[in-house]
C-alpha cells in the first residue's frame, strides 16, 4: 500500500496539533575574561556597546557559549527621571540584522553565523548602578532568520530546536540587565563620562502561546524530511 505524502503531514499535523506549547528562552552574559559593555562619548551622545556575549544557559548543548552581537546604540537624550532613576531615548530606534548568534558549527576555528533578527529598542531605565531594558521598555527582535542550515544539519545532525522556534514564531522578547557597581549610570550618562566593564546579563524568549513543544517540531522535521525523499524518488 502507497502512502502519499499529503496522508504523512496530515497525520503530522493532527499529532502536532494536540500538542502542548511551552516558551522557550536563551540566557546569555558578558563573556569571562573579554571586554563588558560599555557608555561611551559626550553630553547628549553617548553609546552603548553591549561587549562580548555569549550564551549561558539554552535547551540545546550546541548553543552553549554561542557569541551574541547587539548592535550598538546611541544614548540621545534624558526623557524622564523619577527619585533615583532616570531614563533616556535610544537611536535608531531600528536596527536592521542588529542582533546575530555565531557558532562555530564544523570546529575549524571560525564562527559561522547562525541567526539574525532586526533589533527595536525606545529606551532605557537606569537605577543607581544598575540599568535595564526590556519588552516594557520596547526591546525586541523581529524578522528573525536562520543562516548555515545546512551546515548545521551536516555537523550537528540537527538544528537546534530553539532556533527553529524563533524563526517559526518571527520574534523574540529581549531583556537586558546591566550593572556597574559601584558607579551611577546617569551620572556617567549626564555628563558625558566614559563608564566601562558593565557587567550584561540577559535573555531571549518566545511568547509561550506561540511556540510547539519539541516533539511537534520534530515532526514537522520528520514529515519534510520524508516529503523531500518522495519528490527526489518521484
Amino acid at each position: 500500500m502507497k502512502i502519499s505524502a499529503v496522508s504523512i503531514m496530515t497525520a503530522l499535523l493532527t499529532i502536532a496539533s494536540t500538542t502542548a506549547f511551552s516558551a522557550v528562552t536563551v540566557e546569555f552574559g558578558s563573556t569571562p575574561n573579554e571586554n563588558g559593555g560599555s557608555i561611551t562619548g559626550s553630553v547628549n551622545n553617548m553609546t552603548l556597546d553591549f561587549g562580548e556575549l555569549t550564551v549561558t544557559n539554552s535547551p540545546s548543548s550546541e548553543l552553549q557559549n554561542a557569541r551574541i552581537v547587539v548592535e550598538p546604540a546611541a544614548i540621545v537624550s534624558k526623557t524622564g527621571t523619577l527619585p533615583g532613576a532616570s531614563m533616556y531615548a535610544i537611536s535608531p530606534v531600528t536596527s536592521t540584522a542588529g542582533l546575530k548568534l555565531y557558532a562555530d558549527v564544523d570546529s575549524n576555528g571560525t564562527e559561522d553565523l547562525i541567526m539574525s533578527g532586526d533589533l527595536h529598542i525606545v529606551d532605557m531605565i537606569t537605577l543607581g548602578s544598575g540599568a535595564h531594558v526590556s519588552p516594557s521598555e520596547s526591546l525586541d527582535v523581529t524578522n528573525i532568520a536562520l543562516h548555515n542550515t545546512q551546515l548545521m544539519l551536516v555537523h550537528w545532525f540537527s538544528i537546534p530546536y530553539e532556533l527553529i522556534t524563533f524563526e517559526y514564531v518571527g520574534f523574540a522578547d529581549l531583556t537586558i540587565d546591566l550593572s556597574a557597581i559601584p558607579h551611577i549610570f546617569s551620572t556617567y550618562i549626564d555628563n558625558g563620562t566614559d563608564l566601562n566593564n558593565i557587567e550584561i546579563v540577559g535573555t531571549m524568549t518566545t511568547e509561550p502561546s506561540s511556540v510547539p513543544e519539541p516533539a511537534a517540531i520534530a515532526l514537522f522535521g520528520l514529515g519534510f524530511f520524508v516529503i523531500r525523499r518522495k519528490i527526489r524518488r518521484a
